[in-house]
């Protein structure tokens, strides 16, 4: 049997000599977006390694076209036995020198001891650590490690001394997304507007903001004239969209379920604002550097909060947080429906005065 190797010990081969790199994070938007600071760390390190990413087909518009990938290898986010037995030996005929998992589930975990990389980096984790010759731990007793420092810490692991100072960053809008976006902005008279981007969604309801805060929001920010919102979300929040919109009384300028990914991303460069839980858009629009009032609910900022983005976090410190987000002792999501609509347009309006554009000023 191989001996173990920790994070102190020499790695098994010179990082001068790591000419391929796997990196893995299947699912989802956020979390893809988080390992980007670790990805930007290891193309500095080692500017001359080819580094290959694999992630699931809807999020390899993250990272495609980002100069910071030779190749994108996109899988479906179902693979049958089959299909993983295939990615496997195509994996094998890279012949990567490094494999880094940034996400340590089974089908992960899996792909990165069957890529058959001669140097693998995980996270400690029950029953999986075996598959690594490096293994970081994602807690301390210190106290929560944040999700984008776990990821730089596997760089560390692999015998690479990077900080903590690596930005967000994805791939950014290309001209026929902007152009889709620029008609939607001269449809709805933004240009001369502040424009609050509403996330009305959350990817599960113990993140959801909950339709009444909304719609109570939307109804507060709407006293300036000078501020339109944008409601954004996917096509499951088409029923909820059809019901704000009655419920504030008048048409609203929505993208909710009517863009791409990199639509959705030439969007959120324009808006002046983002509100919203903690969701992939919300990392999304820190990656693109937009303000940001953030709502934690079960998650803490601690883990999750926008990286090095201009952000006002908002949240309540009830006791059951974190949580597992499986089931609610309260059934009513306290932690996040108790953030009331009223404190989250008075922080918006005060971001807005403080970081808005100059022509378009609330004064």
């Amino acid at each position: 049997m191989r001996p173990r190797l920790t994070p102190t010990d020499q790695p098994k081969i010179d990082p001068s000599k790591i000419k391929k790199i796997l990196l893995l994070r299947p699912r989802r938007l956020g979390d893809i977006i988080l390992t980007t600071p670790a990805l930007r760390a290891l193309k500095s390190a080692l500017p001359s390694a080819k580094i290959f990413f694999l992630l699931e087909s809807p999020y390899q518009r993250l990272i495609q076209g980002n100069g910071l990938v030779e190749e994108v290898i996109a899988i479906p986010p179902k693979l049958s036995w089959i299909g993983l037995s295939r990615l496997i030996m195509i994996l094998r005929q890279y012949h990567f020198d490094l494999a880094i998992d940034f996400h340590g589930g089974p089908r992960s975990a899996l792909l990165t001891l069957g890529s058959g990389s001669r140097l693998r980096v995980g996270y400690r984790t029950q029953y999986k650590s075996w598959v690594y010759h490096l293994t970081v731990a994602r807690s301390s007793p210190a106290g929560p490690i944040h999700s984008v420092v776990n990821h730089l810490n596997l760089v560390r692991a692999a015998g690479f001394n990077v900080g903590n100072d690596f930005s967000l960053w994805v791939a950014g809008p290309r001209p026929e997304e902007k152009k889709i976006v620029e008609a939607c902005w001269q449809e709805w008279g933004l240009g001369s507007k502040l424009v609050v981007a509403l996330h009305i969604s959350a990817g599960n309801q113990f993140r959801d903001w909950g339709q009444e805060n909304i719609v109570n929001f939307l109804k507060k920010i709407s006293t300036s004239s000078q501020i339109l919102p944008l409601l954004i979300g996917s096509t499951e929040d088409k029923k909820r969209e059809k019901e704000i919109i009655e419920a504030c009384g008048r048409p609203i300028p929505s993208l909710v379920g009517k863009t791409s990914l990199g639509e959705l991303i030439a969007a959120l460069e324009r808006v002046d604002l983002f509100v919203g839980p903690d969701s992939g858009p919300m990392h999304l629009a820190a990656a693109l550097g937009r303000p940001i009032v953030a709502l934690f609910g079960p998650t803490l900022p601690a883990h999750f909060s926008p990286w090095k983005a201009q952000a006002v976090i908002l949240e309540k410190n009830l006791a059951c947080r974190p949580c597992r987000q499986r089931t609610c002792p309260y059934s009513n999501y306290p932690c996040i429906r108790e953030i009331g609509a009223e404190e989250v347009a008075a922080t918006s309006l005060e971001l807005l005065r403080t970081c808005g554009q100059p022509q378009r000023s609330l004064g």
